[in-house]
């Protein structure tokens, strides 16, 4: 809500323009009264209103000279002066202190509406003119370092013609060490760390990484965020002769000193994996990946460790999942739910039971697990196994964090698609886009019309909602659904004297400021001004 100032000495208009608009529906509030141009000053000063209604002439100091002492202190305040002298000293000197409007007394309601939308609209648009400015600040600001790392992942995974960029000329004289060392930082408990002690919020966790690691580390050591995994950051450690990149206790001890200073800020639990010491730039890569296999050495339920490559082989999977895994397979083939369940859980029960269990054969057993789903309802129902790669990426498959998430994570994706292939054998795509079209007419106002929402509702892919809504009414679906919202928003505007909020909720927007912008782009106008014009 937006403030307001009423300033009058008269108390009967000043209750008249207390009461003369519905303020609310403009999405403005009467913040305060006063009776004279001091009394206007000192209540402004307090209350920092938006907008401020006030007389010209009253006892002491008067209107145009409580706007101007006003006004060096708070600019961006709307101040419309009312009078009953149709005067053009006043109207002059009004239009040379920037005033926003002037009104000859008396007053009519529609005067005040106008004004009242077209301040509101003003204030909106400073607004969101000040969001994109302080956001192309702060792009601004992060863009270098936004690029050094964009670059800088690039590099790690193989791309070494990076170095020859010239983007990259400021970090090339780093690359002329005699040998480097790659290093992995992962918080294993990111999600639940990031949600209880940072309040989701995702770069307050780089944030500290970022200090503690630049702390600790000395100035030979890269340090930046892995882009495709928010709970990883990399190292680059740098050595200056060959000799002392073969024993490099230094970097080693730094990283056990890190898990535990790390470990005991915020209660993040992290490990890290060393790669192997290269003696080229070119084997950086190397050296990273082998810092992440070093992680997947690791057991889920290991914490504050430091783990070194070593050459061992990983299995393709857990041993003790094996049995479970035949017998899944003949479940699957038989479309068995119930089986499909109990395999699958007891195969997790024995996993926690195993003393250790390396977190990259976990990793391996659930790729191996989803791709038979797929092949297995590929081959009974055509359609639906097809869909199965376009709902669980595997890349997702790394960010889980505990054996409980995997178990959650492989049993619901089973048996949704189980049940999705069961359900697409008697409901054809065209019969299920018309159910879609009736459960959307029916639901406009309801906020779960995402497309990731239809999708789980419907068994089907975003693309194939969007291709197949559009082949059979000619009309884009987020398009019907803006149309619908806006009708209802429009029939409530005309017939009823809802807030602009109230409104907003019951055409299915819970942000104000989002359905008023959507609404002006498609009518051409503010809601306010829709009723004004309208009612």
């Amino acid at each position: 809500m937006y403030k307001v100032l009423l300033v009058e000495d008269e108390h009967y208009i000043r209750a008249g323009l207390r009461t003369a608009l519905d303020w609310e529906a403009y999405g403005l509030t009467i913040a305060g009264e006063a009776e004279d141009g001091d009394e206007g000053l000192q209540a402004a000063l307090a209350l920092k209103p938006h907008i401020i209604f006030t007389d010209v002439r009253m006892p002491g100091m008067d209107g145009l000279q409580m706007a101007e002492r006003i006004l060096q202190e708070l600019p961006e305040t709307k101040i419309v002066l009312v009078s009953g002298y149709d005067d053009y000293a006043y109207i002059r000197q009004a239009l040379l202190l920037g005033l926003c409007d002037y009104l000859i007394k008396p007053i009519h309601e529609e005067e005040i509406a106008s004004i009242a939308a077209k301040l509101v609209a003003e204030h909106q648009e400073e607004e969101e003119r000040k969001r994109l400015e302080i956001e192309q600040r702060y792009t601004l600001h992060r863009s270098r370092k936004l690029l050094f790392t964009g670059l800088l992942n690039e590099f790690v995974l193989g791309n070494d013609d990076i170095l020859h960029a010239r983007k990259f000329e400021e970090l090339a004289p780093w690359f002329s060490y005699a040998a480097y060392q790659a290093a992995v930082l992962r918080v294993e408990n990111y999600t639940q760390a990031k949600r209880d002690h940072y309040a989701g919020d995702e770069e307050s966790v780089w944030f500290t990484i970022d200090n503690i690691g630049s702390e600790m580390m000395c100035k030979d050591t890269l340090l930046f965020r892995k882009l495709d995994m928010p709970s990883e950051f990399i190292f680059i450690r740098g050595y200056e002769r060959e000799d002392e990149g073969m024993h490099p206790e230094q970097f080693n001890r730094q990283c056990e000193e890190l898990v535990k200073v790390i470990g005991g800020f915020r209660k993040m639990v992290v490990n890290v994996g060393l790669g192997s010491v290269v003696t080229a730039t070119a084997q950086i890569s190397q050296s990273f990946h082998r810092a992440l296999l070093a992680l997947h050495q690791l057991d889920l339920r290991d914490g504050f460790k430091v783990e070194a490559y070593r050459t061992d082989t990983l299995r393709a999977e857990p041993a003790c999942a094996k049995p479970f895994v035949e017998r899944l397979k003949l479940d699957l083939a038989q479309l068995h739910t119930a089986r499909v369940e109990d395999s699958i859980r007891g195969m997790f029960r024995t996993l926690r039971a195993e003393r250790t269990v390396p977190r990259g054969e976990l990793y391996r057993l659930l790729a191996s697990l989803l791709r038979m789903t797929e092949q297995s309802l590929a081959a009974n129902r055509p359609e639906a196994g097809q869909r199965l790669s376009q709902y669980e990426d595997m890349s997702t498959l790394i960010r889980l964090e505990s054996l409980d998430e995997m178990e959650s994570r492989l049993l619901g994706t089973m048996l949704y698609h189980i049940d999705m292939a069961k359900k697409f054998s008697i409901t054809g795509p065209k019969e299920a886009i018309r159910m879609l079209k009736e459960y959307v007419t029916a639901n406009i106002t309801s906020e779960e019309l995402t497309l990731g929402d239809l999708a789980k509702k419907y068994y089907m892919s975003p693309y194939q909602i969007c291709r197949l809504f559009k082949s059979e009414y000619e009309e884009n679906l987020q398009r019907y659904i803006i149309r619908l919202r806006m009708e209802k928003a429009k029939e409530l505007l005309k017939t009823s004297q809802l807030t602009v909020k109230e409104i907003a909720g019951l055409s299915g927007y819970s942000d104000v400021k989002y359905f008023f912008r959507m609404f002006k782009k498609q009518t051409g106008c503010t809601p306010a001004e829709f009723r004004t014009n309208h009612c």
